[in-house]
């Protein structure tokens, strides 16, 4: 059996590089179809947990945004895992990273978790509610 459990985990292993790679490209590829341009992370070196980060950009169109440019920060972890880091994000911008992400949900076949920062106080009256999903209950 020792043999077996050591198949295992070098297949193990070998399935997680390539579900890193995928995830990686299959991100650049529908950020890019949405318009945001690959940055590189030039402050990132791999280690046994992270394997790849760098940074998509997005420009707003529209013209009243005052910080017109914004960037997400991706990091890939060793099994393939997408974690996301940014700060403020133009509407625009926003949706249009929502609209890439989903269908990543697709394609890598996982569910996202986004986690909320607080938001600052300069931010919250540019900020739009994506999606709105009303939710009834009938009361009787």
């Amino acid at each position: 059996m020792p043999n077996a459990t050591q198949k295992v985990l070098e297949l193990q292993e070998q399935f997680y590089a390539l579900n890193a790679t995928y995830a990686k490209n299959s991100l650049i590829q529908e950020f890019k179809k949405k318009g945001f341009n690959y940055k590189e992370n030039e402050h990132f070196t791999p280690n046994s947990e992270e394997v790849y980060s760098f940074y998509m950009v997005g420009r707003s169109k529209d013209k009243n945004e005052t910080e017109p440019v914004a960037q997400i920060k991706f990091t890939i972890l060793k099994d393939g895992t997408i974690v996301t880091d940014s700060d403020y994000l133009p509407n625009d911008v926003n949706e249009r990273a929502h609209d890439a992400m989903d269908v990543l949900e697709q394609l890598l076949g996982n569910k996202r978790v986004m986690t909320k920062k607080p938001i600052p106080a300069k931010y919250a009256g540019k900020l739009k509610p994506r999606r709105v999903n009303i939710q009834t209950i009938e009361q009787k």
